[in-house]
């Protein structure tokens, strides 16, 4: 239901119901940075359904306060502090009393809301403080199945490992990142070699609006069944993983490998490059193509320089364990450095024709 506030503007207001839940909702700086905002789509979502949101918890300087103010939804910022990483945070939780008190009082201005449940949406970690204080605690939603794929990168591990679908799954916070029981997941995304980490990221986040929701009203009709994620060993998607599965290994990889990695960095901008060696200094990569077929020279060699016109022109030409691969080259990247430089571009997602030309490579090393 609508109504227009005193500027005239559009305000969501939640039908009245004696069955929703009053809830406290975090949106983090996480989430896709698309337009229309993923985050005002779930804040509509709630608010056209039986559910209350009695504040909104954003950091500092995010876009979506103007937004959610228009909507009539309360905001509040989240303490600076508590946007660090868990180890730091836990860590300054445990040696600095100031801080400590400082969190109880933030923690109890949320308390005097007397919220039924807390809502997290692509947020950082939160202390136990916060995310015991409601009587149904706190939900998360995380854009991969769960225990499989725990992490910040889901998308770009599914896409190395070649995944056919993928779903989100929406669980109780607990201590540990990823972890707590499961409520539900959210509808089954199909992949195709084609998909791309950006792809995967947007289409799960909308699908989890829904699964939020969802989870929200049966919690409120006590019909909920949440279940243990196991104790099975979860499949690693962390930055650190991704990080490691970010170079080409010309001795290792098959042609179908090559291009995942090139889907998985070049299809989104993580700050993780796709990189490869060449002549044995690495360099990042802007794009990379492959061809089958018999070349020669061994797996990692350069056999030719590209003569075709186009993106790719004069590109070193790298025999691969299943034939060749063209290589658009970036920046020769330096050991150790903590910062990697900004993708040139990023690959659209679905079917497009090569640049590359396998009869051309054959010339190009000919010559």
């Amino acid at each position: 239901m609508k109504r227009s506030n005193r500027r005239g503007r559009k305000e969501f207001v939640r039908p009245h119901s004696n069955r929703g839940l009053a809830i406290i909702v975090y949106i983090g700086p996480l989430r896709p940075s698309v337009r229309p905002d993923k985050g005002r789509l779930l804040l509509k979502k709630l608010c056209a359904s039986p559910h209350h949101v009695l504040t909104l918890i954003l950091e500092k300087g995010d876009p979506l306060r103007k937004e959610a103010e228009a909507l009539g939804i309360h905001v509040m910022t989240l303490l600076p502090e508590l946007s660090l990483p868990r180890r730091a945070v836990d860590e300054a939780l445990k040696k600095n009393a100031a801080l400590r008190k400082k969190v109880e009082r933030w923690v109890r201005r949320l308390e005097t809301l007397k919220p039924d449940i807390g809502v997290v949406y692509y947020g950082h970690w939160l202390p136990p403080a916060l995310y015991t204080m409601p009587p149904h605690g706190f939900l998360n939603y995380h854009p991969a199945p769960l225990p499989d794929l725990r992490g910040m990168e889901p998308d770009t591990m599914a896409v190395l490992q070649g995944r056919r679908a993928i779903c989100g799954t929406v669980h109780k916070v607990t201590h540990d990142y990823d972890d707590g029981p499961i409520y539900a997941r959210t509808r089954v995304m199909r992949l195709t070699r084609y998909t791309t980490p950006l792809e995967i990221f947007e289409r799960l986040s909308d699908y989890g609006i829904n699964a939020i929701v969802r989870v929200l009203t049966a919690i409120a009709r006590d019909k909920a069944l949440p279940h243990s994620q196991g104790t099975h060993h979860a499949l690693d998607a962390t930055r650190k993983r991704a990080r490691e599965e970010s170079t080409i290994q010309w001795n290792r990889d098959s042609n179908e490998m090559i291009e995942r990695r090139r889907r998985a960095f070049i299809g989104q901008d993580i700050g993780i490059r796709l990189k490869a060696k060449v002549c044995g200094r690495v360099y990042a990569v802007d794009d990379v193509e492959t061809h089958k077929g018999p070349f020669p020279g061994r797996a990692g060699q350069v056999i030719g320089q590209y003569t075709g016109k186009g993106a790719f022109a004069k590109g070193p030409i790298i025999r691969t364990r299943e034939g060749a691969a063209v290589l658009r080259l970036g920046k020769r990247m330096v050991a150790g450095a903590k910062k990697e430089p900004p993708a040139r571009w990023i690959l659209p997602s679905g079917r497009r024709p090569k640049q590359t030309r396998r009869d051309i490579v054959r010339r190009s090393i000919e010559r």
